[in-house]
């Protein structure tokens, strides 16, 4: 991954963390300035993907990512 991520810069990273039936969502970015990477922990989303409606708002995920951009 981080032979990748060093060439992202000023663009936000979106992940996907899988783990039995709970998984989440998470936004990173690289900085440029200082050359860290940042994970925002207060936007991850968790979702119980064992719940019909939760699972579907998970599958939706990419989709709402690809819009926003």
């Amino acid at each position: 991954m981080y032979a990748h991520f060093d060439t992202i810069k000023y663009h936000p990273i979106w992940g996907v963390i899988i783990g039995g039936p709970r998984c989440g969502t998470f936004m990173a970015w690289r900085s440029s300035a200082n050359n860290r990477a940042y994970i925002i922990q207060r936007a991850i989303r968790v979702y119980d993907i064992s719940v019909p409606y939760e699972a579907m708002q998970f599958a939706l995920f990419p989709l709402q990512v690809q819009e926003s951009r």
